[in-house]
C-alpha cells in the first residue's frame, strides 16, 4: 500500500489538528518504535526460515550421498568361478570302472 505525497501531507494535517504539536510528536515516535520492531522481527523470522531451508536440504543432501551401497541382484564373476571349480573339477575326473574315458549316457543327462 502507498501512499501519495499529497494524501501523506493530508494525514499530517488532520493528525497535528487532533493530536496537537506536543502529541504528535510523541505519537510518531511511538509509530516509528512499533515499526522498528515489526521490521526487526521480520528479519528475525526470515534468517530462521532460510537456516531451516538450508539445514533441511544439508540433510537430504547427506541422506542422498550417505546410502548404503546396494548389492547387485546377479553374483559377480569371481563368486560364479569359485563355486563352479570344485563342480567342474570333480565333474573331469573319471569315474571307477569307467575304462574309457568317455562320458557315459549317465554322465550326459546330469
Amino acid at each position: 500500500m502507498e501512499f501519495s505525497f499529497s494524501e501523506m501531507i493530508l494525514f499530517f494535517v488532520i493528525a497535528f489538528l487532533v493530536l496537537g504539536p506536543k502529541e504528535l510528536v510523541i505519537r510518531s515516535r511511538q509509530v516509528g518504535q512499533w515499526l522498528a520492531k515489526i521490521k526487526t522481527e521480520f528479519q528475525n523470522f526470515k534468517i530462521m526460515a532460510e537456516e531451516q531451508l538450508l539445514s533441511r536440504d544439508d540433510l537430504m543432501a547427506t541422506k542422498i550421498t550417505e546410502t548404503p551401497a546396494v548389492e547387485p541382484a546377479v553374483p559377480s564373476l569371481e563368486v560364479l568361478q569359485q563355486t563352479a571349480e570344485p563342480a567342474l573339477s570333480s565333474a573331469a575326473e573319471p569315474k571307477p570302472g569307467d575304462v574309457s574315458g568317455q562320458p557315459t549316457s549317465a554322465d550326459r543327462t546330469s
